[in-house]
């Protein structure tokens, strides 16, 4: 852990949200206080406050924070993870994405939870979500993998996906949106971003439960085309495999 740095960011911080402190207990370090935030314009523009506690990660900032709303405003099944009191920003992947493009507090809190913040108050008022929102669990992850791609139909997503899991990223392959384009002209941004980024591990473990998610619809085929290897070696789920 660079004390140094932590100290730097939270003084970056303080100067605009005032409420924050930087505590530290038992070799943690901790950002707590009064987060009041003023977002939006016209009929949307709303102005709150949440006591809020962000814990500092030990390998920060190669890790982003977590945070913890300390007064129970936020009900547990808005967003939040399974302990119910750390709230859920964006998927695994989305939150690094933000936090790694700054990789400071002031950059972590104005683009994951200012945003994350003013959704609840909105929702709040209005009784629906400002900009959509996605399914809870291992289907809004692949709701979320979906709007990233720009692809509806599964198998086609999972061509990509494949190209992640089988690791076998040639950028001068056709792109498999169908585009015409090869993959370095096309999607495959974001396909070294999603192992730059969220890593290969992380990943698997979102590809794992969107599979789960998919194998549970009864109508579902799995594409033997978009099948990575090592489920192909296996033979597993053959009935829910089609084969073109």
């Amino acid at each position: 852990m660079d004390e140094d740095v932590i100290k730097d960011h939270y003084q970056e911080l303080s100067q605009k949200y005032t409420g924050l402190n930087l505590k530290q207990e038992k070799g943690n370090y901790f950002v707590e206080g009064l987060l009041s935030f003023s977002a939006g314009n016209g009929d949307n523009y709303i102005e709150d406050d949440f006591e809020i506690s962000i814990v500092i990660p030990d390998n920060y900032p190669e890790t982003p924070p977590h945070v913890i709303e300390t007064k129970g405003r936020i009900p547990s099944d808005f967003h939040t993870h399974s302990s119910g009191n750390t709230l859920c920003l964006a998927t695994s992947f989305e939150t690094k994405r933000k936090f790694f493009r700054h990789k400071n507090l002031i950059g972590f809190v104005e683009t994951l939870l200012v945003p994350y913040f003013y959704a609840y108050s909105f929702y709040e008022k209005k009784g629906e979500m400002p900009f959509g929102e996605l399914s809870h669990g291992a289907k809004g992850i692949y709701e979320y993998y979906q709007d990233l791609f720009g692809v509806d139909d599964a198998n086609k997503l999972f061509l990509f996906f494949k190209i992640l899991v089988d690791k076998s990223y040639k950028g001068h392959h056709p792109c498999p949106c169908g585009s015409g384009k090869i993959l370095r002209k096309c999607h495959g941004s974001i396909l070294r971003e999603i192992i730059e980024v969220h890593g290969y591990d992380p990943f698997m473990y979102d590809y794992h439960l969107m599979v789960t998610h998919l194998l549970k619809d009864k109508e579902f085929r799995f594409s033997r085309k978009a099948m990575p290897k090592y489920i192909l070696k296996k033979g597993k789920n053959k009935k829910n495999i089609k084969k073109r």
